[in-house]
């Protein structure tokens, strides 16, 4: 009789990638165009008007997506059902220049607006459907990222003697301060891409306080300060599993651009999706955290691929004439 663990591991084997991941496809920033991938079927649905749309962020229960577009000549945000249907565009006083990010609870939507030392934070409420400028309006503040529904995060940009440095702080309506741990305005280190554990128990971000550019941890209950990817080439961009349990980032240890997971607890670095004979890029998990899509160049275009993590199993998920990016696996409802 076989085993109950050896059939969960036999089952994790012959899992397939399954549900829905949303991208941008187009080989130009005026034709890209937001479409959501069914994985199972390899069907791909055009869902935003194609006008120079943004990346697609999915909200928490993976009931709704928002993105920018520049349909009518100036960036807005577009949030509709995962299907394309009751599509709204919402009207700025101040048009988005980032990336959106939503609040754990999907009632808000975060973005920068502006440019560089002029750009703000701003978080548009769907509830009322309001917009508001958070952390008393403070010039500089890029990237946002929720800690919780009341708290972000944001890169803010620093003059220094020796150029311009950006470091964490922690934003609120009407209050900002530096993270913990951080001390801005120093050295020109530059902190980029923060993002919160999926429980709250800490941050990830790249920096180059190691020399180059390194994925750090920020935690929280520990108060620790932690390089884990540790490596003479370059790593960037951390992306949590859903469990919270591994990190994906990218990196050239290989060479070229690649994909790899860390676990931050035994500093365990894995590849995923190595850059040896080809690009890989922008990692994104599925919400059982088995596989890991991401755009690679294998296939002699911008296509997406997904990685099986436990067996090294790689899957073609899109081929055609037109590049495919900025992938996001939609979450399961309730996750």
């Amino acid at each position: 009789m076989l085993s109950i663990s050896y059939l969960l591991v036999l089952a994790s084997i012959c899992a397939e990638p399954s549900g829905h991941i949303a991208l941008v496809s187009g080989d130009t920033q005026q034709d890209q165009c937001v479409c959501v991938l069914d994985v199972s079927s390899g069907q791909v649905a055009r869902i935003g008007p194609g006008r120079g749309d943004g990346c697609p962020v999915w909200a928490p229960r993976g009931d709704r997506l928002a993105f920018t577009s520049a349909e009518s000549g100036q960036a807005a945000v577009r949030i509709t059902a995962p299907d394309g249907r009751d599509a709204r565009r919402i009207d700025h006083a101040h048009p988005p220049t980032s990336r959106l990010a939503w609040a754990p609870g999907g009632g808000r939507l975060a973005y920068a607006a502006g440019e560089g030392a002029d750009s703000r934070i701003v978080v548009y409420d769907l509830t009322t459907g309001t917009e508001s400028e958070w952390g008393k309006g403070a010039a500089g503040l890029l990237s946002p990222a929720w800690i919780t529904d009341e708290q972000l995060v944001a890169i803010g940009v620093a003059p220094g003697k020796k150029g311009a440095s950006t470091d964490l702080y922690w934003v609120m309506p009407d209050e900002i301060s530096p993270a913990p741990g951080i001390q801005p305005g120093g050295k020109a280190y530059v902190e980029w891409a923060p993002a919160p554990h999926p429980s709250g128990l800490g941050l990830a971000f790249e920096s180059n306080d190691g020399g180059d550019r390194e994925v750090f941890i920020l935690s929280f209950q520990r108060g620790y300060l932690l390089d884990v990817s540790n490596h003479r080439a370059a790593d960037w961009n951390p992306v949590w599993a859903p469990s919270g349990r591994w990190l994906a980032f990218e990196s050239f240890r290989d060479g070229r651009r690649g994909v790899y997971r860390v676990n931050p607890e035994r500093l365990l670095v894995l590849p995923v999706a190595p850059g040896d004979d080809a690009d890989n890029w922008a990692p994104t998990w599925a919400p059982d955290g088995q596989w890991l899509a991401f755009v690679s160049t294998r296939s002699g275009n911008a296509d997406l691929w997904a990685a099986d993590v436990s067996g090294g199993e790689l899957r073609q998920l899109t081929s055609g004439p037109a590049g495919d990016y900025a992938p996001a696996w939609r979450p399961r409802a309730g996750q």
